[in-house]
């Protein structure tokens, strides 16, 4: 809702783009393409360029952010050349910090280093502590136990020599509202843990 908002009302924004899948509503959108290894986003075949960029807080592009919406994580950025993605995160619920079981991170144009990610439980949901997995390549690097509405870093050392730097995570256990407030909260969803941060560091 918070793109549609934004596409539909807010008068300062003129070109429109989408990654994976069109939002429906037959809005003109065009299909971006990404390249693997430098990020760079391309449209029709040509690199896109644009000073300002607003985009929902899945993507984050190369630039300077200015501003972020906490409510919705859109965050409005200024770039400098081709519009260019340095990474993604999948498997966190919409407009939300919110995981399910599993979630995944992946840093374009990567050179080793480390990834700091920031974690939060909720002691409303859960009585006991939250392990949260971290795996390259199907092999575990890092993980960390998290109290009951307690914050942690979780910090993943990457490879060097990979242009595509891909991090899985596994959160256990994880618990539905619905059931564990026996229907007082109507979240169906299954939720993992909060990922509050990712930031990443290259090697120096």
């Amino acid at each position: 809702y918070a793109i549609w908002e934004n596409e539909i009302f807010n008068r300062s924004l003129r070109r429109f783009y989408y990654l994976h899948s069109q939002l429906a509503g037959d809005l003109p959108e065009q299909k971006l393409k990404v390249d693997p290894e430098t990020g760079v986003m391309r449209s029709r075949g040509r690199p896109v360029r644009s000073r300002y960029v607003l985009t929902d807080s899945s993507v984050q592009l190369g630039g300077r952010e200015l501003d972020q919406d906490p409510r919705t994580g859109m965050t409005l950025y200024e770039t400098r050349g081709p519009l260019r993605q340095v990474s993604q995160v999948t498997g966190l619920y919409p407009n939300d910090t919110w995981s399910g079981r599993y979630a995944s991170y992946t840093r374009l144009n990567c050179h080793g280093g480390k990834l700091e990610v920031g974690l939060a439980s909720d002691h409303g949901l859960f009585t006991k502590p939250q392990t949260v997995y971290a795996r390259v390549g199907g092999q575990e690097v890092a993980r960390v136990r998290v109290a009951p509405g307690a914050v942690a870093d979780l910090v993943v050392p990457l490879p060097s020599g990979e242009r595509v730097c891909n991090v899985d995570f596994e959160v256990t256990p994880t618990a539905i509202p619905a059931e564990v407030t026996k229907g007082f909260n109507p979240d169906v969803r299954e939720l993992g843990i909060h990922f509050t941060r990712f930031e990443y560091k290259p090697r120096a």
